[in-house]
C-alpha cells in the first residue's frame, strides 16, 4: 500500500479553467518559433487554488530531452526571490535550467551580474527554451521603487526583447500590479488567467468541485469509502476546505496516510474527521466546528460564507516607523 501514499499528490484534476489555461499555453509554446516577438501571460490567484499544480503539469508536458547537440529544455521554471534582484532572478533561472556551471558564476558586483545575465541568455538559446515560468511574481510588486526590484523588472523586459519565448508570470492576485508599474510589460501580455476557489453557490463552480471529488475518488478506488460526490458528503468537504483545491488535496492525502499507517482499506466519516483535525486545525484562529462530526448539514448561506473564509490571508500589522520619544 506504500504507493497509495502518493495517489492524491499525483492526481491532476483538469477542471475548465485549468484545461483552458493549459490549451492556451500549449498553443503559444507551439507557435512561438514562428513569431517575431516574445509574448507574456499572467496566471494569478489566491494561495491553494492550484497554480503550482497547473504549472508543474505544464512543465511535465514539455520535459527536457537530449539530442546530439545537448539538452533541449523547452520550459524552464524558476521562482522570483522574496527580495527581488537581477542577480537573484538570474541565479533562479540558471537553477531552473540545471546549469552545471552555476557555482562558478556566482561572483558578486556588477561584473558578476553581467556574467549571470549573459550566461542565462546563452543557455536560453542553447537549450532551445520556448517558455519561462516566473512563479511568485508578486514579489516584484512589493517595493517597485527599490533599485534592485527595478533592475529585476527591467531584465525581464530585456529577456522579452532579446529572446523569442513565452513568459508566464504566476503569483498572487497582486501580480497584475506589475502592469501599473511597467506599461511595456502590459503591451507584451496576451491574457490573464485567474484561478479561484470553487463556489458552492454557483452551480457551474459547484459542478466543477463535484467533478474534482469524483476524480479523487477514482484514484482512491482501492479504498472502501463513502460516495464523495453525494450531497451531504460533498458539502462537508466544501466546508472543510473552503473550495480550495490545495486544502482538499492535503486533507485527502492525510486520510490516505492514516489508512496506510493503520493497515486498513476502510475510510469512514470519523476518519475524515481525524484528517481534518490534523491538516486544517494548524492555528488557534481556526475555531470552526469539524464538518465531519454530527448529523447531516444543510447548505445554508451562513455556512457557505464561513467556508469562504478558509485560507484567507490576514496580513500582519505594519510596524510603525515613527521613533519613540524618550523624556528625561
Amino acid at each position: 500500500m506504500e504507493n497509495l501514499g502518493r495517489v492524491i499528490n499525483n492526481t491532476v484534476v483538469a477542471h475548465k479553467v485549468f484545461s483552458n489555461a493549459i490549451d492556451t499555453y500549449d498553443q503559444a509554446i507551439s507557435a512561438i518559433g514562428s513569431m517575431n516577438n516574445s509574448i507574456a501571460f499572467t496566471l494569478v490567484g489566491d494561495s491553494r487554488v492550484g497554480k503550482t499544480t497547473l504549472l508543474t503539469y505544464l512543465k511535465s508536458k514539455h520535459s527536457p530531452k537530449r539530442n546530439e547537440e545537448g539538452v533541449i529544455h523547452p520550459v524552464a521554471y524558476c521562482c522570483v526571490p522574496p527580495q527581488p534582484s537581477l542577480r537573484g532572478l538570474a541565479i533562479s533561472l540558471l537553477k531552473g535550467l540545471n546549469d552545471p556551471l552555476l557555482e562558478s558564476q556566482k561572483t558578486s558586483g556588477e561584473s558578476g551580474e553581467r556574467a549571470l545575465k549573459a550566461r542565462a541568455l546563452k543557455l536560453i538559446k542553447e537549450c532551445s527554451v520556448k517558455a519561462i515560468i516566473l512563479d511568485e511574481s508578486q514579489h516584484l510588486t512589493r517595493a517597485p521603487e527599490s533599485k534592485t526590484t527595478y533592475a529585476a523588472t527591467e531584465w525581464i523586459k530585456t529577456l522579452l526583447d532579446e529572446t523569442n519565448l513565452v513568459l508566464i508570470m504566476a503569483g498572487l492576485n497582486s501580480t497584475t500590479n506589475l502592469f501599473d508599474q511597467n506599461e511595456q510589460l502590459m503591451g507584451r501580455c496576451m491574457s490573464t488567467v485567474r484561478l479561484s476557489r470553487f463556489d458552492w453557490m454557483d452551480s457551474e463552480s459547484r459542478s466543477e468541485f463535484l467533478g474534482t471529488l469524483y476524480a479523487f475518488q477514482q484514484k482512491m478506488r482501492d479504498f472502501d469509502l463513502p460516495e464523495l460526490t453525494e450531497h451531504d458528503m460533498s458539502f462537508r468537504f466544501y466546508l472543510a476546505t473552503g473550495g480550495l483545491l490545495g486544502y482538499l488535496s492535503k486533507l485527502l492525502t492525510q486520510a490516505v496516510w492514516d489508512a496506510i499507517t493503520e493497515k486498513r482499506t476502510v475510510m469512514k466519516m470519523e476518519h475524515f474527521a481525524v484528517a481534518y483535525e490534523k491538516t486544517m486545525r494548524v492555528s488557534d484562529s481556526n475555531n470552526a466546528i469539524n464538518p465531519f462530526i454530527g448529523s447531516q448539514l444543510q447548505a445554508t448561506a451562513e455556512r457557505v460564507a464561513m467556508a469562504k473564509g478558509v485560507g484567507v490571508h490576514i496580513p500582519a500589522p505594519r510596524q510603525s516607523t515613527r521613533r519613540k520619544i524618550t523624556r528625561s
